[in-house]
């Protein structure tokens, strides 16, 4: 056989057969590579994208808090005081990183609308107002002075200016556990959750401990700035007047000269609405025993408290 291969003739069939042999080849490889190529796309189309590497960096588990910081992933495991807090704090973290670098600040969800009651003329008065977070636990539980707990309550906190209206209508501090409700409405996860219940009102001049130490607090988390507006010319004033007496750059900006207030809504009803696509309503309520039997509103209120929710028609 190796003679017949070796003639001129069976040299040029051997040609032939390896030039034929070399193409078969070329064209299987060929084929295999569209076929990989196909089964690429497919997948990509499947995944609504072409698979790429990532690039990504690890996942920030860190939350918005509604007073403007961060809270760490541990943190956030902590045990809520309050089952209407885990929708509340998923819709204030709605989108996570996924928003642009500016859009990511809490600053745009931190505003509440409010709503007062004069007792005069019993018309109702709303406002909108920045949210300070909730209060620690460590108030609910009496010992402020020697936990460093971060747990938090389900007590909203915000501030406000001893001469404004809103201080007259709950009470001046000298009368506790006016009702106030609160509705705070998220755009970006559409849900709107609206907070009732009765408010503590607290200045420098508070004689109780707890309240006077949640006072220092608050004010002790507060910037500069915001502290110099309680020193502003008085609210409602013609404008040029009224006793603005805002203390210099290099001053030292004093709790008890300010007109400081801290306001401590304790809920005793929340109703959270979904709206867009797939409503829903979830009402929730207070049914302890000391909302029942306790005339007056205090912290102590809220030890054990108990809730209950319901789904309703939105």
């Amino acid at each position: 056989h190796m003679q017949g291969w070796s003639s001129p003739l069976g040299r040029h069939l051997l040609l032939i057969v390896t030039h034929m042999q070399t193409q078969s080849i070329v064209l299987l490889l060929t084929a295999l590579a569209a076929v990989g190529g196909l089964s690429v796309r497919a997948a990509g189309k499947r995944g609504g994208r072409t698979p790429a590497r990532s690039r990504t960096p690890a996942r920030d588990r860190s939350i918005d808090k509604p007073d403007g910081t961060r809270s760490t992933a541990a943190t956030a495991r902590m045990p809520l005081a309050a089952p209407w807090m885990t929708p509340l704090k998923k819709a204030l973290s709605h989108g996570g990183t996924q928003r642009k670098a500016r859009d990511r600040s809490a600053a745009k969800r931190k505003h509440v609308q409010i709503a007062t009651v004069d007792p005069l003329s019993g018309r109702p008065t709303v406002r909108t107002v920045v949210s300070r977070g909730f209060l620690p636990q460590r108030f609910v539980d009496g010992n402020y002075g020697a936990s460093t707990s971060k747990e938090e309550s389900c007590c909203l906190t915000f501030i406000t200016d001893d001469r404004s209206a809103k201080f007259s209508h709950l009470g001046r501090g000298e009368t506790q556990g006016c009702p106030i409700e609160c509705c705070w409405w998220l755009d970006e996860a559409s849900v709107q959750f609206r907070i009732a219940g009765r408010v503590l009102v607290a200045t420098a001049r508070t004689t109780d401990p707890v309240l006077r130490a949640a006072v220092d607090d608050v004010w002790g988390r507060l910037g500069d700035s915001t502290r110099r507006q309680m020193f502003w010319a008085s609210p409602g004033a013609p404008s040029g007047e009224g006793d603005a007496e805002v203390p210099r750059a290099d001053d030292e900006i004093s709790l008890e000269a300010s007109h400081f207030v801290l306001l401590i809504v304790v809920p005793d009803g929340v109703d959270e609405l979904h709206l867009g696509g797939g409503q829903k309503r979830i009402v929730y309520r207070r049914e302890d025993r000391a909302l029942a039997s306790s005339p007056t509103c205090t912290l102590n209120n809220l030890r054990g408290a108990v809730w209950s929710e319901e789904s309703v028609n939105p």
